[in-house]
């Protein structure tokens, strides 16, 4: 296969997945269709892998490379418990799942990953491309729809939310409470403008 060039005949996840670390935990979400050019092959696949009880990992591209690395991460999430008596840390999963996909980079596995979860740290998500790169993130979309998503997010969500505000990714940000204090200082302003009219006293 050329590693420039995905084949022809990969079925591809067509996919639209998020993420969003909130204060209190994480919210990842994708849909569940996969495509093959324009054809919708399959309405219930699976994009989104509980990783361990705390950890989770979203995927986008090809589907047989996506299982492949969410088994590998589960599993090495498991030993890490084992060996550690401890969950593995998110940053922990992002290095590892980065140290993957940069060990193929000029054979590289066509996937998007997003890796999220709460540990002694809060929520975080880690946005993992296909060289390796894992950056934290707020919030984050991966797959083909990702460019309609992105709009809406920015304009909507703020910087740090709650469990339950990231559950409703269409809640609005709430209003800026300086907004008053403006229409208070114009109706100043007309005021000190009509007494400017007046004439000066003793006229």
């Amino acid at each position: 296969m050329d590693a420039q060039a995905a084949p022809k005949d990969a079925v591809k996840t067509g996919t639209t997945t998020l993420a969003m670390a909130c204060s209190d935990g994480v919210v990842m979400a994708t849909e569940k269709r996969a495509t093959m050019g324009h054809l919708v092959s399959h309405k219930n696949t699976q994009k989104l892998f509980s990783v361990d009880d705390h950890l989770a990992l979203t995927t986008a591209g090809l589907v047989g490379d996506a299982q492949m690395i969410a088994r590998n991460l589960s599993a090495q999430a498991q030993l890490y418990k084992f060996k550690r008596d401890a969950p593995m840390p998110v940053r922990g999963a992002a290095t590892l799942l980065g140290n993957l996909l940069n060990g193929s980079k000029f054979q590289p596995y066509w996937v998007q990953l997003i890796v999220g979860g709460y540990d002694d740290k809060g929520g975080s998500i880690y946005s993992i491309d296909s060289a390796g790169g894992a950056i934290p993130e707020a919030w984050t979309v991966t797959g083909s729809g990702s460019a309609f998503v992105y709009g809406v997010l920015e304009d909507r969500m703020g910087s740090r939310l709650g469990r339950q505000e990231g559950d409703r990714p269409g809640h609005p940000r709430p209003q800026r409470r300086h907004a008053p204090r403006q229409r208070q200082r114009q109706r100043h302003g007309h005021r000190h403008h009509r007494r400017s009219r007046l004439p000066p006293p003793g006229r």
